[in-house]
């Protein structure tokens, strides 16, 4: 649990040393849809409203296609700097946008950690650069490394 104390409702939605591609949108920023998007809606999350104000019902704006990772494969990255896109009641929520940089500042990640949400972190397609074992480490099993 390196990195993100408090309580989680769930386990790791991947297993140490895999990763996968979540082909929805995923977190944030929320954005409005229109009613023809409303319409399409079928009851499932992602891609679905699961929240509302006053502009009508949000769904995740994120990018579609993300990696996902457990959290604890992932090496230490920085806290955005704006610290309100890491909130959560237990750990962030990935509600608001990438909350993770690299050390050069760079949006590379959404971490989720929160007590609601999946125990998670998903990386854009932009972010991430996919590698033979071999070719990243000189030598080695048959495999792929993010």
């Amino acid at each position: 649990m390196s990195g993100f104390p408090g309580r989680r409702g769930a386990p790791a939605t991947m297993p140490r040393g895999r990763y996968a591609v979540e082909p929805h949108r995923r977190g944030g920023p929320l954005v409005v849809r229109t009613a023809e998007e409303q319409a399409a809606y079928d009851g499932m999350y992602p891609d679905g409203p699961w929240r509302s104000d006053e502009r009508g019902w949000l769904l995740a704006g994120g990018p579609r296609n993300q990696y996902v990772l457990h959290p604890e494969d992932v090496l230490p990255l920085d806290l955005h700097p704006e610290l309100e896109r890491s909130h959560g009641c237990c750990g962030p929520g990935g509600d608001d946008g990438a909350n993770r940089v690299c050390a050069c500042g760079a949006e590379v990640a959404t971490a989720y950690a929160g007590c609601v949400t999946p125990y998670e972190t998903l990386f854009p397609p932009a972010a991430v650069r996919v590698v033979p074992v071999g070719e990243a480490f000189g030598g080695g099993p048959d495999g792929h490394v993010l």
